[in-house]
């Protein structure tokens, strides 16, 4: 039976291991787990010693995960083209310009800003607004 949980663990590891690497992050020390210096297959040390290891592990890529989410108060169109996969001409020129997604212009720079809370509604696939202004004038 021990032996069926070392090896379930060392597959867990090592797929965390490659998750860690997918996600282009080197894991800290305490997280890995050199198999080399791992103690006799079976003991209530070893095995307390590799769970709260996994589970370093598994928090480690938990916040690199949810890491991605907004943490500044403003985005450049730019940011938000590449988070997006859109070009930023498409940010500036068709959303911003048209008022299809909440954003204001930087008063120092006086390029277009999107505040926090918009580049997360639209991150975990908000839609964008009706467009204002060329299609209303259009249609007259």
């Amino acid at each position: 039976m021990a032996l069926d949980f070392t090896t379930e663990v060392d597959r867990l590891a090592d797929s965390l291991r490659n998750v860690l690497l997918m996600l282009h992050v080197r894991p800290a020390a305490a997280t890995v787990v050199d198999k080399a210096s791992k103690p006799v297959v079976g003991s209530p040390d070893m095995v307390a010693d590799r769970l709260a290891a996994l589970e370093r592990t598994v928090a480690e890529v938990r916040q690199i995960v949810t890491g991605q989410h907004t943490e500044k108060a403003w985005y450049t169109t730019g940011e938000l083209a590449e988070m997006l996969g859109r070009s930023q001409f498409t940010i500036q020129e068709r959303w911003c310009n048209d008022g299809r997604i909440e954003c204001e212009k930087d008063p120092d720079t006086g390029k277009w800003r999107i505040p926090g809370h918009e580049v997360e509604r639209l991150r975990l696939g908000g839609g964008l607004r009706p467009r204002k202004g060329r299609d209303q004038r259009s249609r007259m």
